[in-house]
């Protein structure tokens, strides 16, 4: 992910998107949604972490929010809600599903989720996974450990790295 981003440069051979230099696209950073292994949420309404100040309709973030297993939030009023800085008056679930939901609602042409079913419990896992699964229109990479066999199907590559 660092090496995509730019943060790192490869030590040997590139990195391509669509036969481009991922290093010299110009406006990257604006194709790539990204969710951290660590999400970070800011002291504001869920709304605003949700959208990024951005101008969205509240039935899209109340449907993903439902998807995502956060029905507490999902109304006009939950959407309200205030999320303390860093989440800390989340659950790490509620805290991961809010940052999927953000790199969601982004729909750039390249997502990079890092660990999206960590600190979830079973059911929502695979709700996550079936999310996941049923993206379409571009570049998705899932950085996880933990993924259902019958999910893997859905995409084009799984890549295993070592260290």
């Amino acid at each position: 992910m660092n090496l995509l981003l730019g943060y790192y440069e490869p030590r040997s051979g590139e990195i391509l998107i669509n036969g481009a230099n991922a290093l010299c696209v110009k406006g990257l950073n604006e194709r790539i949604a990204i969710m951290r292994q660590d999400p970070v949420l800011f002291n504001d309404t869920l709304r605003n972490n949700l959208t990024m100040y951005r101008d969205m309709g509240d039935d899209e973030l109340i449907a993903l929010l439902q998807k995502l297993n956060l029905s507490k939030f999902a109304s006009r009023e939950g959407l309200n809600a205030i999320i303390s800085e860093g989440g800390s008056n989340l659950s790490g679930g509620e805290r991961k599903r809010i940052a999927l939901a953000r790199t969601l609602l982004r729909k750039a042409p390249i997502t990079i989720i890092d660990e999206p079913l960590a600190n979830v419990d079973s059911e929502t896992a695979e709700k996550i996974e079936d999310i996941l699964s049923e993206l379409s229109g571009g570049i998705v990479f899932v950085i996880t450990h933990h993924f259902s066999e019958d999910k893997k199907k859905a995409f084009a590559k799984e890549l295993r790295l070592r260290a």
